[in-house]
């Protein structure tokens, strides 16, 4: 899938502040580099079993001032993991959290690390600034407690909000026929977010459909 990607890359980079990905391994770090060369890279990695691996890459223009950044549940073996970044723009600090949750249980549903994994995010999130940006691939579904942990902290959920139908593709259908799972990524903002807007584009360079967010 890498010509697809690039070819998106190629396609968004001239309007995109940020680019966050999830599962990013192999050479990812080596195609945004080639692609986006004016972009500064945050990344990590973490490895707790076969079944959960947690490469992450986030991707900044260099127009863009980093005040802070960092990783969070990095040497926590019970949650996922998530890079998050302070950035200063026309005067406005804003975090953006690009997370990846635990993918087993498969069935996507709570669990107790799930609930905790959830409750530490949103409590990381509460220290920062007033404009907070969470947005990846979270492995649950949505009518489930752990989605409502945001929803109840007044964040915005931009899939429930804006009528998504579904984030994954055919991709991940076919691999799993029998347990068709339509929404696995999110993206949550704090009331004082301003969207401009918010869409999930239907095209295959992943099993995971990109979420795209202009605020103002």
């Amino acid at each position: 899938m890498r010509d697809g990607i690039v070819d998106f890359l190629k396609q968004h980079r001239d309007e995109t502040d940020i680019f966050c990905f999830q599962e990013a391994d192999g050479n990812m770090p080596e195609i945004c580099g080639e692609t986006l060369p004016n972009y500064k890279q945050i990344n990590s990695y973490k490895y707790v079993s076969e079944y959960d691996e947690f490469p992450q890459l986030t991707c900044i223009h260099n127009d863009i001032n980093i005040v802070s950044s960092g990783v969070l549940f990095e040497g926590n073996m019970t949650a996922g993991l998530g890079l998050y970044v302070k950035i200063n723009v026309t005067d406005q600090k804003i975090t953006l959290l690009n997370f990846h949750g635990l993918s087993r249980p498969g069935d996507k549903l709570d669990s107790p690390d799930r609930l905790k994994q959830f409750r530490g995010v949103i409590d990381f999130m509460q220290r920062w600034s007033k404009i907070r940006i969470i947005g990846g691939d979270f492995n649950i579904l949505p009518d489930t407690e752990s989605i409502e942990l945001f929803e109840k902290q007044n964040y915005r959920n931009l899939i429930r909000e804006f009528n998504i139908p579904t984030t994954r593709n055919r991709i991940v259908w076919e691999k799993f026929p029998d347990n068709k799972q339509l929404h696995s990524n999110y993206a949550f903002v704090n009331k004082e977010v301003t969207i401009k807007s918010f869409s999930v584009e239907n095209i295959e360079i992943s099993d995971h459909l990109p979420m795209i967010l202009e605020i103002l």
